[in-house]
């Protein structure tokens, strides 16, 4: 699968849901909330470039799930 830039710090791993076959989830695991923010502010044009090549093969009505889970402190 395509690789991404990534901040050394975030561990990355993708999974295909063995009941949906073709269903792929990806995960990011950053070191913080904050880290998190600042690397969705850095964007380079090859970034855009692949995310649009990437959401090409989505299938759907609608975008791709997005969602955020936070450790307890």
């Amino acid at each position: 699968y395509p690789l991404r830039r990534q901040p050394p710090t975030c561990i990355r791993d993708r999974y295909e849901d063995i009941e949906r076959p073709g269903l792929f989830i990806e995960t990011f695991l950053m070191g913080s909330w904050i880290e998190h923010l600042r690397q969705q502010e850095r964007h380079t044009m090859n970034d855009l470039l692949l995310q649009s090549r990437v959401l090409a093969f989505h299938q759907g009505t609608t975008s791709p799930a997005i969602r955020y889970l936070v450790a307890p402190v």
